[in-house]
């Protein structure tokens, strides 16, 4: 029967020829009843897709199998068929045409007939099943066939399955509906590399194909919620056509497969642009004085590429040849005037290197150059015809990267210069190299080139080197014009990244000269800004500003434009998107090799509170720059460019590994993070760990990224429906009270970085229940900033001494909380001090000394620090060093505080634990907005100072009805927002969403009964509530964003220890940040989100 053409697989010495013409050729398999006929029937099934007896097979460049069968009757049927159909037509066409019409015409007569394969070859294994166990009263039941969806896949590895011998494939898929259902199947397979490829390739689509649901799933939510009604509509439509298109899975054939891989591996081997396609490759070898390396030749319409092995080298190496850095091509005359078998084409570039190259089908190979390089002629002519500018700098001239370099780098503050001698002789052996190999894009990538790179590139050279080895010069030479039409294009545009880029330039090695000069920023500006216009699903991200920074010093700013671009799509594909998913997989990935090779160190960060990733991901983000010194930084850079990011795992171990006892012998954290970026490390020493101590495969590598990818694309999939952002969204954009502009541009702010931290804070989907307020009375929609404002203007209008200041407080204040009070109470009541929170808590205690009721705004928590003495020394103890003669009860300070997804250092912090340890006061922290009401009005009338935090990420995001009328809701007392009976869950402020989520995921995907209780009042704290709810479900934990070190999870465990010991039946958890810095563009890797939670739930319940 005919059969879809299929390469010939299987070993020719285990099929004899029946038949045989010019095309085509009838193939008996030699298994038989011998021992020698059963071993080669065995491998014909192990190593073929259709192991039956006759075949026929076209002859072409890969033999391809277009017909099979047990009857050799029904293959001599099929060849008369060939012989008289379609050998007469073939003579008339070369090789390519003739392949396309053999393969068109077999696919056509398979289609029309009908395909009886897998009953053939259940016939045919019953045969042998007889024929091999013929003494054995037994029969064949049936054949058992393994379905494994690549959907479940969760790892797919290369085993050896007795140590020695390479024919195994693991699969570990999950046969059930989550990870803990995961199963591990092994393969022997003959053809071992072959079925892995395969396998491998469609297991990736797969996944990309996953991860691309995962961002358009993120897209359509964001758009269906942040536009009106008809934006909706058209949303929905286009919901519908991602969803109607076939998946490129189902849609995959082995040609197309064939082809994909084909050009992927082309375009990475010699790395040259994505969109690069291969069009042929010839066996070759390349001509030198002394002798001739065998290699190949692949031809692009832009480029030529050879690879070739260097003697006593198994390592292939490369030459690129832009086509519009070549001069001439030309067939050479043969020796004697006569060729044998193959021909030389000499290749001459514009700076006059000579490659000659023998091939096979030297007349086919030369066709293909001169044509595109007439091709390539045209194109540039029609380009500078057409552009838009046509000045000298914007014309397409042949590309000069040798001449790119800069020197700014000089100006480094501090910077040790390398010895002359040493970097005399440094010059010296890459000028060496360079007469040898050429030095522009046409430059051979040799063993010889990965010495020198390891060695360290001098620094008047970097920049060339740089643009080379990554691969920018190629992109470059591809889109020449491109980066100055893109700025052209976009000047006059804004967007969210050129803002963010805007607050982040003038941040990038600000100590630097040139950086502080405007040529500089605006240098740095013009990349980052056009990359953003490039690649608006990247957009910016920080950390993009250091690589460009970098790049800069060395480089003229286009160079620099595409080199970044490669870091970002190539390099570190999936490190800047939204999701982080490809920084979060290398993190996790980064993880497992210190565990594995460095155990001990592993075993101490752990110990002492230092998560590995909290170090590793800005080293992994910005290629180590600005965490170790500047000059082995360049050099880590140099390696990365030319080697790939393996070189990123193999640095931070070998820093790991040299500061191995310095880190076993330290207890703090922080010292710890010091003295990694401070050591004064020995470059060689560093490089030399790193390559010959971690000789890490990209293989291994990349194994373990498609498993940790899959996983996570999983995990990130179950969380979408999760997602906080569809209600934030809903909670600004559908209400009526918007107020001004500011308002409205803050909003947008929260939701955009709200998606960064990937919805570790924000208002969850699935309902939070409301408090419950007796006799509410008359209720509006509020959200927590809107019941805030609602609070206070009771407090003013019942309470004539009732004052409110801080700073900007008169026109609202940074997040619309007193909006409108100034002009309905006037500026006597309502006004704005100078920018000093010391003279504002003092202020407020004198005031409230005198018998006023003082609200006093601290503008961000995180600045309340300067007034601390005032709040703890004054407020707290007034009453008390008095002896109870006077008092300043009546004064309440306001601060906003916590995670909001870009606060950093300074606007981000959860500083409650410093002022609950301080008696005379009361600390406060409210979730939604009917308690913020509640609780603030209650403050305001205490008769103690307060201490008011308000969660700012809820501002917003956090919406219910709320009662228009006044009341209070009582200090001291917690809420019992869930009840349970397994585990008890304790938070306050904006963590009670995360734990709403995390208690829904526990209920769902495990059965557990939580009960969830919200303190609101920290100091004092309701110890009796959670006390009961101990007693009652034996478990406890506690979560909150402040560290873990001294943070009031601390006070509850110690206290519920005491009371509680008999009935507790697992330790109690602390879920909370950890003890460093509150970090910037890794919050979301900080912040105790709603995962981090579940596995302590999952912990504790199977203690």
């Amino acid at each position: 029967m005919w059969i879809h053409p299929r390469p010939q697989y299987s070993i020719t010495p285990l099929w004899s020829v029946l038949l045989e013409n010019r095309y085509f050729a009838i193939l008996k398999s030699k298994s038989g009843s011998s021992l020698l006929g059963r071993i080669a029937g065995l491998a014909v099934q192990a190593s073929d897709a259709n192991p039956l007896t006759y075949r026929i097979v076209y002859l072409t460049k890969s033999t391809q199998v277009i017909a099979v069968s047990e009857s050799l009757d029904l293959i001599k049927e099929h060849w008369v068929l060939l012989e008289r159909d379609i050998v007469p037509r073939l003579d008339e066409h070369e090789w390519d045409v003739r392949d396309q019409f053999v393969i068109s015409k077999i696919i056509g007569m398979v289609q029309s007939t009908d395909e009886h394969e897998a009953d053939q070859n259940d016939e045919r294994s019953l045969i042998e099943f007889k024929q091999q166990f013929v003494q054995l009263e037994e029969r064949l039941l049936t054949l058992q066939h393994i379905i494994l969806p690549f959907d479940k896949i969760t790892a797919i590895t290369k085993e050896s399955a007795l140590g020695f011998l390479p024919n195994t494939i693991k699969i570990q898929a999950c046969v059930g509906p989550d990870i803990k259902t995961e199963k591990k199947f092994l393969f022997y397979i003959v053809l071992r590399d072959h079925a892995y490829d395969l396998m491998e390739q469609l297991w990736r689509l797969c996944i990309d194909e996953l991860y691309q649901k995962q961002q358009d799933s993120i897209e359509l939510s964001h758009n269906s919620n942040n536009y009106n009604n008809n934006n909706q509509s058209e949303s929905s439509n286009a919901a519908m056509t991602l969803e109607d298109q076939s998946s490129p899975t189902l849609r995959a054939t082995k040609q197309k497969l064939d082809i994909e891989k084909n050009n992927r591996n082309f375009q990475r081997f010699f790395k040259l642009p994505e969109n690069e396609d291969l069009l042929q490759v010839h066996a070759c070898w390349i001509v030198r004085k002394k002798n001739a390396l065998l290699g190949d030749l692949y031809l692009s319409a832009n480029f030529f590429c050879i690879k070739y092995k260097e003697s006593f080298s198994s390592k292939k190496y490369t030459t690129v040849l832009p086509i519009a850095k070549i001069a001439s091509i030309q067939k050479t005359k043969p020796f004697l005037g006569f060729s044998f078998i193959s021909d030389t084409l000499e290749i001459t570039t514009t700076c006059g290197r000579v490659i000659s190259v023998r091939l096979f089908h030297c007349d086919e190979a030369l066709q293909t150059m001169l044509k595109y390089s007439q091709h390539h002629i045209s194109n540039n002519n029609n380009f500078n015809n057409n552009n838009i500018n046509n000045s000298p700098s914007h014309q397409r001239q042949a590309l000069q990267i040798e001449s790119i370099g800069v020197g700014w780098f000089a100006q480094e503050p501090g910077l040790k210069h390398e010895d002359p001698e040493i970097l005399k002789d440094k010059v010296y052996a890459w000028n060496k190299y360079f007469t040898k190999h050429g030095e522009d894009t046409t430059m051979s990538v040799t063993n010889r080139l990965t010495k020198l790179i390891r060695r360290g590139i001098p620094d008047p050279l970097r920049g060339h080197i740089w643009a080379f080895c990554s691969g920018a010069c190629f992109m470059w030479e591809k889109e020449r014009g491109y980066y100055h039409q893109i700025l052209h294009e976009n000047k006059d545009n804004t967007s969210t990244a050129t803002e963010e880029i805007e607050k982040d330039i003038r941040r990038t090695f600000s100590y630097h000269p040139y950086f502080k000069s405007e040529d500089g920023i605006n240098s740095l500006r013009r990349v980052l800004t056009a990359y953003s216009w490039r690649n608006p699903t990247i957009g910016y991200c920080q950390s993009m500003n250091v690589v460009a920074g970098i790049m800069l010093m060395y480089m003229q700013e286009e160079a620099a434009f595409w080199v970044l671009c490669r870091v970002c799509e190539v390099f570190l594909k999936d490190y800047y998107v939204t999701a982080m998913i490809g920084s979060i997989i290398d993190q996790k990935i980064f993880a497992h090799l210190v565990k594995l090779h460095l155990p001990d160190v592993n075993a101490h960060l752990d110990k002492i509170g230092l998560p590995i990733n909290i170090v590793s991901l800005p080293w992994f983000m910005c290629l180590f720059v600005s965490y170790i010194p500047f000059p082995v930084a360049t050099r880590v850079v140099d390696c990365f460019l030319l080697e790939g990011t393996t070189v990123l795992f193999q640095t931070g171990l070998a820093i790991l590994k040299i500061n191995k006892k310095k880190i076993l012998a330290e207890k703090d954290s922080e010292v710890v993070v010091h003295l990694l970026k401070n050591n004064d490390y020995d470059v060689d020493e560093l490089d030399r760990v790193a390559f010959e101590d971690f000789n890490i495969l990209d293989d291994e590598i990349n194994e373990l990224r498609n498993a940790h990818k899959f996983k996570e694309i999983k995990l990130s999939l179950y969380y979408i429906s999760y997602n906080p952002i569809k209600e934030v969204t809903i909670s600004i954009f559908s209400s009526k009270n918007v107020g001004n502009q500011t308002n409205y541009a803050v909003g947008i702010s929260i939701i955009i970085f709200a998606i960064r931290l990937g919805g570790g804070h924000g208002g969850a989907p699935i309902p939070y229940p409301s408090a419950v307020i007796e006799n509410a009375g008359e209720t509006q929609k509020m959200n927590l900033f809107q019941a805030i404002n609602n609070a206070m203007d009771i407090s003013l209008r019942t309470d004539e001494k009732a004052c409110i200041f801080g700073e900007d407080v008169g026109f609202g204040g940074v997040f619309r909380c007193t909006v409108d009070l100034r002009d309905k109470y006037g500026a006597k009541r309502v006004f704005n001090t100078p920018l000093c929170e010391q003279g504002i808590a003092g202020f407020a205690i004198g005031m409230a000394a005198q018998g006023a009721t003082a609200i006093a705004e601290i503008q961000f928590a995180d600045y309340i620090f300067p007034a601390f003495d005032q709040i703890v020394n004054e407020a707290a103890k007034y009453r008390y060093r008095s002896g109870g003669q006077f008092d300043c009860g009546s004064v309440t300070f306001r601060a906003p505080y916590g995670a909001v997804g870009h606060g950093g250092h300074y606007h981000s912090q959860s500083p409650e634990s410093y002022f609950a340890h301080t008696p005379g006061l009361k600390v406060v922290m409210p979730n939604t907005p009917v308690e913020a009401k509640g609780l603030l009005l209650a403050s305001i009338r205490d008769k103690n100072p307060v201490v008011f935090f308000e969660p700012k990420l809820l501002y917003r995001s956090a919406v219910e009805e709320v009662p228009i009328g006044d009341y209070e809701i009582p200090l001291g007392k917690a809420r019992v927002v869930q009840e349970g009976s397994d585990i008890t869950i304790v938070g306050w402020g904006s963590q009670m969403r995360v734990l709403n989520q995390a208690v829904h995921m526990a209920k769902e995907k495990l059965g557990i009964s939580c009960e969830l209780i919200d303190l609101r009042t920290i100091l004092p704290w309701d110890v009796e509530a959670v006390e009961a709810s101990v007693k009652k479900t034996g478990r406890l934990i506690i979560s909150h964003e402040a560290p873990k070190t001294g943070g009031w999870a601390a006070e509850i465990s110690s206290t519920i220890q005491e009371r509680c010991f008999l009935h507790l039946e697992a330790p109690i958890q602390r879920i909370c940040g950890y003890d460093t810095p509150f970090p910037l563009i890794f919050e979301r890797f900080y912040v105790p989100d709603h995962l981090k939670n579940f596995e302590a739930i999952k912990k504790s319940v199977k203690y």
